[in-house]
């Protein structure tokens, strides 16, 4: 499954009800924080440009791709994301 909301000035977004979830776009958005914690299945995640104080990929241990720039993060584990590669 796949969703892209990116560019819609969204407030909140959870996508938590969705664990079969493989492809994730909220970029662009007002995102003070991203309910993503169900989402196991998660291979691409992007997330830039949004206010995202912190950002829990803990258990996503099959995420390939993560692009959060451009946030207020302060800290990221991604000790857990094996397959993480950097593009």
């Amino acid at each position: 499954d796949e969703l892209d909301c990116e560019d819609n000035q969204l407030l909140s977004l959870d996508v938590s009800q969705n664990p079969e979830l493989t492809y994730l776009d909220c970029s662009y958005n007002n995102l003070p924080e991203l309910i993503i914690n169900s989402s196991t299945m998660l291979k691409k995640l992007r997330c830039y440009v949004n206010e995202l104080t912190a950002l829990d990929i803990s258990n996503m241990d099959v995420l390939e791709e993560l692009e959060c720039h451009n946030n207020q993060l302060t800290s990221l584990d991604v000790s857990n994301s094996l397959l993480l590669r950097v593009c």
